[in-house]
């Protein structure tokens, strides 16, 4: 988990920075031709096997993230505003700043990625029969062609990461369920495999750049002396527990 408190993840910096958008266009062109091939072989599934992963694809909602951590942390913040006596004051605010956290690590990729499916308007693969796995439909708002990328394995990841930046022992087991989703959206026949890839991409790195403007701002973060970003200690909420229990 040491990815998790670099500025970017693994091999990405302002250097490389032109050397990975290639190799990123080189992945997407080696997978794109096996798009058609694997999303009809993935809904190809036993019926039970595809039954699992509809339970699991709604996982990948914003919705159900973003409502709650908007509405906690505007109300904890004007809690935190009105409140004087101390720890409360201090924790409300610190709760504020996580739920903020939050929902902007999964609102901004989310809605990045909406506004580049809608741009770009590729067929998802109910229209394959009609225009192949590379027919577009730029700029219509018609959600038969708002396959790429694919919006909720761009939450799932950015959840991921946005509640790994927090609590890093809680990273893996949200990556998998992340990656469970991505799989899960081929396989029930809305995303093509590179729909899912480019989604886990912009769900990550969006992820890394909104914590990095919490840093730069000294919001909830920090960076040390060794280079590595941790989140500040919760001291207002630590000292509100423990002077509950006792």
């Amino acid at each position: 988990m040491s990815h998790l408190y670099k500025s970017w993840p693994p091999g990405l910096s302002r250097r490389t920075l032109p050397f990975v958008i290639l190799a990123l266009v080189a992945m997407l062109a080696l997978v794109i031709p096996f798009d058609e091939a694997l999303s009809r072989g993935a809904q190809a599934l036993p019926e039970a096997g595809r039954t699992a992963f509809l339970s699991i694809t709604n996982y990948g909602l914003s919705d159900w993230v973003l409502l709650p951590t908007l509405a906690l942390a505007i109300l904890l913040g004007i809690a935190a505003a009105l409140t004087r006596p101390e720890p409360w004051k201090s924790a409300l605010g610190e709760g504020a700043q996580i739920f903020a956290f939050i929902f902007i690590c999964v609102g901004f990729p989310g809605l990045f990625t909406a506004i580049v499916k809608r741009l770009l308007g590729r067929g998802r693969p109910e229209n394959l029969d009609a225009v192949g796995a590379l027919g577009f439909q730029h700029f219509v708002n018609d959600h038969s062609f708002q396959s790429f990328p694919s919006g909720h394995t761009t939450t799932s990841f950015a959840l991921a990461y946005a509640i790994g930046f927090l609590w890093p022992k809680a990273f893996w087991p949200l990556l998998v369920v992340a990656v469970l989703v991505g799989i899960s959206r081929v396989v029930i026949g809305v995303h093509f495999p590179s729909d899912v890839l480019a989604g886990a991409v912009v769900g990550t790195v969006l992820a890394f750049a909104v914590r990095n403007v919490f840093v730069r701002r000294g919001w909830l973060f920090a960076r040390e002396a060794d280079g590595a970003i941790r989140r500040r200690p919760l001291a207002g909420l630590a000292a509100l527990f423990q002077s509950r229990s006792r």
